[in-house]
C-alpha cells in the first residue's frame, strides 16, 4: 500500500519550499483544494514517485467531464497534440491527465508546470472540439509563413528567368503564379486530413505553391527537365497526372521541391514548395471544375465524375492534336 507522504493545498504548492526528491520512491503526495462552503477538502492531484528519477503528477479535477457526451477520440487527439509539446511530457488516459517528470525540481517549478498544462488542457480541449488550432500553433505558423513566401519567390524568379531566356520554339510559358496558404486554410486542412498540428511543416507539401501554365504538352516536360537540372532546386517527388489523370480527369504534373531560404538573418534549409505544371487546356479544365472537385470528391456522384472525365479527355485530345500540329510546323520549318 502506498504511503501518503504529504498533504498540501494545491494553491500553496508554489509557496512550499520542498523538492520532489523529498518524496520517497513508492510514496504519494496529495495536493488538496481549499475547503468549499461546506468546509470539505478534496484532492486536486497526486504526485507519485514511481522510480528514482520518475515522478507522475496526476490531475483529477476533470472527472466531471466523463459524464459528458464528448467521445474518447477527442481525448486521444488531445493527448497526441499535447504530447507534441516541447515544454512537457503528458499522458491523457481518460478525462484526466498525467504529467511525466523525469528530473528533480522544487515545488515552485512544479506549480508553474502544472498551471501551464492546465491552461493548455482547456485550450486544446476547446480547439479539438471546435476543430481549431491553439493560439501558440497559429502564432508559430504566422511567424514562419514569410519563409515560405520567400521560398515561393525563389522558385518564381528561377522559372520566370527561364521563360525569358528559353527559345519559345522549345518551351512557351504562358503564366507563372504563386500563393501561400493562409493560417485558416492550413487549420482547415489539419482537421480534414487528420494531421497533428505538430506535423504541419513535415506533412504539408503545399504551404507554398507555384503554378506554371505552358502552351503545349512538350513545353511542360521541357520545363520539368529544367527544374530537374537546376542545382538551386532539389526535387523530392514528381507526380505525373498527365498520362495518369485522376478519376475526375485532373491532368498536370506536381513537383515537390525544396530550396534554401535566407530570411531575417537566418538560413532556413529544405523549405518545401509545390510546383504545378499544366498546359493551357489542362489549366482551363482545372479552373472550371475547381469548386466541384476541391475538398468535395466524396460528395461527387458517379455521373458528375464521369462527365468531368469526358471533358478532360476531350481537352487532352485537343492538347495532343495541337502538339501534332506544332511538330508538323517545326518539321516544315526545318525543311
Amino acid at each position: 500500500m502506498k504511503k501518503i507522504y504529504k498533504d498540501i493545498f494545491s494553491c500553496e504548492l508554489e509557496d512550499d519550499e520542498g523538492r520532489l526528491s523529498e518524496l520517497p520512491v513508492g510514496s504519494t503526495m496529495v495536493l488538496e483544494s481549499l475547503p468549499d462552503i461546506d468546509d470539505e477538502v478534496w484532492p486536486d492531484a497526486y504526485i507519485d514517485r514511481v522510480e528514482e528519477n520518475l515522478w507522475v503528477l496526476t490531475d483529477v479535477t476533470r472527472k466531471y467531464m466523463e459524464e459528458s457526451d464528448i467521445p474518447q477520440s477527442v481525448y486521444e487527439q488531445m493527448s497526441l497534440e499535447m504530447n507534441s509539446s516541447e515544454d512537457y511530457e503528458i499522458e491523457i488516459p481518460n478525462t484526466n491527465y498525467r504529467i511525466i517528470i523525469r528530473e528533480d525540481d522544487d515545488f515552485k517549478f512544479i506549480a508553474v508546470l502544472w498551471n501551464k498544462v492546465r491552461d493548455d488542457f482547456f485550450e486544446y480541449f476547446s480547439a479539438v472540439t471546435g476543430k481549431r488550432l491553439v493560439k501558440k500553433t497559429r502564432k508559430k505558423i504566422s511567424e514562419i509563413l514569410p519563409v515560405y513566401e520567400r521560398a515561393k519567390n525563389v522558385i518564381i524568379l528561377e522559372l520566370e528567368s527561364f521563360s525569358k531566356e528559353v527559345d519559345v520554339a522549345q518551351c512557351r510559358v504562358i503564366d507563372i503564379a504563386g500563393r501561400i496558404k493562409s493560417v485558416d486554410s492550413i487549420e482547415e486542412k489539419v482537421y480534414r486530413k487528420g494531421i497533428l498540428s505538430s506535423q504541419i511543416f513535415e506533412r504539408f507539401d503545399d504551404i507554398a505553391g507555384v503554378r506554371v501554365v505552358c502552351e503545349y504538352i512538350s513545353d511542360v516536360y521541357y520545363l520539368l527537365e529544367y527544374i530537374k537540372e537546376n542545382p538551386l532546386i532539389r526535387i523530392i517527388e514528381i507526380d505525373d497526372k498527365i498520362e495518369k489523370p485522376t478519376q475526375e480527369g485532373y491532368r498536370g504534373i506536381h513537383v515537390i521541391v525544396e530550396v534554401d531560404v535566407y530570411y531575417n538573418k537566418q538560413l532556413y534549409k529544405d523549405v518545401k514548395v509545390e510546383i504545378q505544371l499544366r498546359t493551357s487546356f489542362q489549366n482551363g479544365w482545372a479552373m472550371k471544375t475547381h469548386e466541384l472537385t476541391y475538398k468535395r470528391k466524396s460528395d461527387l456522384s458517379k455521373e458528375i465524375s464521369n462527365q468531368m472525365k469526358v471533358l478532360s479527355d476531350s481537352l487532352y485530345e485537343a492538347d495532343s492534336k495541337a502538339q501534332e500540329l506544332r511538330n508538323l510546323v517545326s518539321v516544315s520549318k526545318e525543311v
